[in-house]
């Protein structure tokens, strides 16, 4: 199991934030031409599809990551389009770069006011700088489960002008809890929840569902929306004590 966290850079100076903007931009720009590339004629991740798009500014390295995730967003569009029986359009990446540990990674720090410095590969070969990051009490909570553990990797991101790495949690399979009480759970609009023990949660539901609505597609105002009601459903969820109930 997997929980995804989002730490921010806004540590990093100046110079660095600036070279993590000029990769993700870089970065985008080669994902797309692969996409173009690969939309009509295919490819695999191998040397013939990668030479079908020119190095430029990426290492071959970074080239081989971008050439993944454009496989990746080819082939789940597609997939997605036969299943809604949508005819099939070639999508634009505006998305995090999404790396493994060859390019990135995330160390403990070993002292002072940072909790870890993540290590990233630049535009410039060989060159990797480092930028300091504070934990959250979210990776806090993750990582106090026990076994848990931080897949290598990250994805960098850039939103609202900040900037952000977004790392993953490897949580253990727990054991199937086979005593406790049995909970139906429904799901609706005016509330969000419904519950077998006629309970009702998200009352707000509607409400910010309508907000969501109103807003501008493609403004600040619906980003902001769609942030609240996914902070919203969330705390929802979170008021379900689900240590009392087993799982089927």
């Amino acid at each position: 199991m997997l929980r995804a966290v989002k730490l921010s850079l806004k540590f990093a100076t100046v110079a660095k934030q600036a070279q993590i903007r000029a990769l993700l931009q870089r970065y985008r720009a080669c994902v797309n031409r692969y996409i173009e590339a690969v939309w009509n004629r295919g490819g695999t991740l191998d040397k013939l599809t990668a030479d079908l798009v020119p190095c430029g500014h990426l290492t071959f390295r970074q080239r081989g990551h971008a050439l993944k995730q454009a496989l990746a967003i080819v082939s789940a569009t597609k997939a997605s389009q036969k299943a809604i029986g949508a005819p099939c359009t070639c999508p634009a990446f505006r998305g995090g770069m999404t790396i493994s540990r060859q390019l990135a990674e995330l160390q403990s720090a070993k002292s002072g006011e940072y909790d870890y410095w993540l290590r990233l590969s630049t535009l410039s070969p060989g060159n990797r700088i480092s930028i300091p990051v504070k934990s959250t009490k979210v990776l806090n909570k993750w990582l106090s489960v026990p076994l848990a553990k931080l897949k290598s990797g990250c994805t960098i991101s850039e939103h609202n002008g900040n900037l952000y790495a977004i790392v993953w949690v490897v949580l253990p399979d727990l054991p199937v809890k086979e005593s406790g009480k049995d909970l139906g759970i429904d799901i609706g609009m005016n509330k969000l929840l419904a519950l077998s023990n006629r309970k009702f949660l998200g009352k707000r539901t509607l409400e910010i569902c309508e907000k969501v609505r109103r807003r501008k597609p493609g403004s600040r105002g619906r980003r902001r929306a769609h942030e609240e009601r996914r902070h919203y459903f969330g705390e929802v969820v979170n008021e379900i004590d689900f240590t009392q109930f087993r799982m089927i």
